[in-house]
């Protein structure tokens, strides 16, 4: 092809500047020589004469080729990216590989670079989402709650609860949302969350405990929680479960008016 000729020429000409580099790539790619606009992308992605829009462009462009999961090099080439980049940049990589990797490729990049789940709401979503289809997420419960009571710090704790709970581990979720309950004591949709999960797993002693807990809470504070008919039916439920249908009567007048 004549064109495709012409572009590769000029590619090697030591006049043409790196930003006409770049357009002779989208062009390329325009004309469906990817393979020929992979390789000038890769080198124009970190080149510093090019403005952060324009590099951000070529990133964009380079993801584009290389398509919802690319090959190992190409996640080694991000990776390095990440590992070379200060905290925001490596925030944006991590963002970028959580939704390139596969399942394993996720699981061992987290566990790799441990920081990525903290600065990354994105990657840490992915991870869980990974472990939790891989069947591991019962075996790392342990360590985020006993993350969680050492530091004082919940969030990721809190995400991996979410994600256990959606993907039906639910006595993992159960036990996450208590120990947050526990740790942060103000943290009343980590009650309301532990007292579902554990009516799920007619657990209904400790769901009437945590419920209870919750609404007292709920009621005193004043807080606006829109999941609060939730937590009020079900511990109708558990009362109309005991044969205590009068009390329970109540709770069921409270959901109506909630929702």
């Amino acid at each position: 092809d004549e064109a495709r000729k012409f572009w590769l020429a000029a590619l090697k000409d030591p006049s043409t500047s790196p930003k006409q580099q770049a357009d002779i790539a989208y062009v390329l790619v325009d004309n469906e020589f990817k393979d020929d606009a992979e390789p000038v992308f890769v080198r124009l992605a970190l080149n510093p004469v090019l403005t952060a829009k324009e590099r951000s462009d070529i990133l964009t462009e380079l993801l584009y080729i290389w398509g919802p999961r690319p090959e190992p090099a190409q996640m080694q080439w991000i990776e390095k990216r990440y590992v070379e980049s200060a905290e925001k940049g490596k925030k944006y990589w991590a963002s970028q590989i959580s939704g390139l990797g596969t399942e394993d490729y996720l699981i061992s990049f987290a566990e790799r670079h441990p920081e990525s789940i903290v600065i990354s709401p994105e990657m840490a979503d992915a991870y869980f989402e990974a472990l939790a289809d891989a069947g591991q997420m019962r075996s790392k419960a342990d360590y985020y709650i006993v993350g969680a009571r050492s530091s004082g710090k919940t969030d990721l704790l809190r995400k991996y609860a979410q994600v256990a709970e959606e993907k039906g581990y639910k006595r993992e979720a159960r036990n996450a949302y208590s120990a947050i309950a526990e740790i942060q004591t103000s943290d009343y949709a980590a009650e309301r969350s532990s007292g579902l999960m554990a009516f799920d797993l007619a657990d209904y002693s400790a769901s009437k405990q945590f419920l209870g807990d919750y609404i007292k809470s709920y009621e005193s504070s004043g807080t606006n929680d829109p999941q609060a008919y939730v937590a009020y039916f079900y511990y109708g439920e558990i009362m109309r479960r005991d044969g205590d249908l009068a009390n329970a009567k109540p709770y069921y007048v409270k959901t109506l008016a909630l929702m």
